[in-house]
């Protein structure tokens, strides 16, 4: 017996609405079972013959979405063997490479490394002097074209001054194409030959700043400057030091930097990089110590931010808080590790997890350890 047109149409229909019954059902029970909390924590890498107190790290992204992680080889020897070294994941973070060998300038030290993402390649940015010396610094690079497995010596960077003393926060993209890489150079170095190392926080006066580059990082200019004057270092860093930034979502540049004071100091940029607001105290109590800062991918406008929060200077806890106004205001903080945690620094994974590295007390040395989040664990209740 032959169906009727009109009750195929009908039963066409029925399939139909059955069906978006049904995503609509699934889509609402998935809703539902939004992702657990997740943290781990890891290392990078430990004291090993090479090296036995890795420190300073610096992390980002590449372009085909493996982490990379650079930093200085110190403790073995004559610090002016120091060569920054490189280790990538392929996971998100979960494992990584073992130690390669990325920059070592012979007989001086190469320490305080960032990183350039270029389109095609990547830049490892050394700050490079003689370990006893306070006279001058150079950025050194080194370049990798295949996704940080090997690398190459590469051109100098001109920073435009004598002296830089702090320059760990990977460079900046921001969306229209420009890079910024943060960066600090010395007041004082500027008009003198040189600094007594043994109290050379309290005899220098640090400006924050950054250099930016509208050709993907084959040439330079400087960026503002950020510095303030008449602020009591407390025995600290005087002036305004490791600068980290990020691009909200309103297209304005937010800074943090070091103080030697019982705060971070925070301030904007409207013309990305070019000049600054004049800085201020920020919310965050910190000592004498860095902060690193990401603005995420997703949530879109959301950033980041880790820091010691502490305003004794002894570097601990590591927290984290984020904001998702332009940072106008801040999440209650969460502790990262409760331990010794210095010069942290952060990124997103392409998988959302959250990603910081610090470095921290190890058996014979120290290590450069992690920890991978996710932003229901951000989020979630309690510290």
């Amino acid at each position: 017996m032959k169906t009727s047109p009109h009750r195929s149409t009908h039963s066409y229909r029925t399939f139909i609405i059955r069906g978006w019954l049904l995503l609509f059902f699934l889509t609402a029970i998935g809703s539902s079972h939004a992702a657990a909390p997740f943290f781990q924590k890891g290392l990078i890498t430990g004291p090993t013959p090479a090296y036995s107190h890795p420190r300073y790290v610096s992390l980002a992204r590449l372009t085909n979405q493996d982490l990379l992680a650079v930093y200085s080889g110190m403790g073995n020897g004559d610090p002016d063997q120091v060569g920054i070294w490189a280790s990538y994941s392929q996971d998100h973070g979960q494992t990584w490479s073992s130690p390669i060998l990325a920059l070592d300038r012979p007989h001086i030290m190469d320490a305080d490394p960032s990183i350039v993402v270029g389109q095609d390649r990547v830049l490892i940015v050394s700050t490079t002097r003689k370990a006893q010396e306070l006279i001058e610094t150079k950025f050194y690079t080194a370049t990798s074209r295949d996704q940080g497995r090997t690398w190459a010596p590469g051109e100098i960077i001109n920073h435009a001054h004598n002296y830089s003393s702090g320059k760990l926060q990977a460079a900046t993209r921001l969306r229209n194409g420009r890079l910024l890489m943060p960066f600090c150079w010395d007041a004082i170095l500027e008009h003198k030959g040189s600094v007594i190392k043994e109290q050379a926080e309290r005899n220098m006066l640090s400006v924050a700043s950054v250099l930016l580059s509208d050709d993907d990082g084959q040439s330079w200019q400087p960026g503002g400057d950020l510095e303030i004057q008449g602020v009591p270092g407390g025995g600290g860093i005087n002036g305004l030091d490791e600068i980290c930034i990020a691009e909200l979502a309103d297209g304005s540049i937010y800074a943090l930097c070091r103080t030697g004071s019982d705060r971070l100091y925070e301030a904007r940029s409207s013309d990305r990089g070019l000049t600054w607001s004049k800085p201020k105290p920020s919310p965050f109590v910190a000592s004498n110590a860095p902060a690193s800062m990401i603005a995420l991918d997703q949530p879109k406008g959301t950033v980041v931010v880790v820091w010691n929060e502490t305003a004794k200077g002894d570097r601990k806890p590591l927290s984290v808080a984020y904001s998702q106004d332009n940072c106008r205001s801040w999440s209650q903080s969460k502790i990262i590790t409760a331990d010794y945690s210095p010069y942290p620094s952060i990124t997103q994974a392409a998988n959302g997890q959250i990603v910081a590295s610090w470095f921290e007390q190890a058996a014979g040395g120290t290590a450069i350890a992690f920890a991978r989040f996710n932003w229901e664990w951000l989020t979630a209740p309690g510290s």
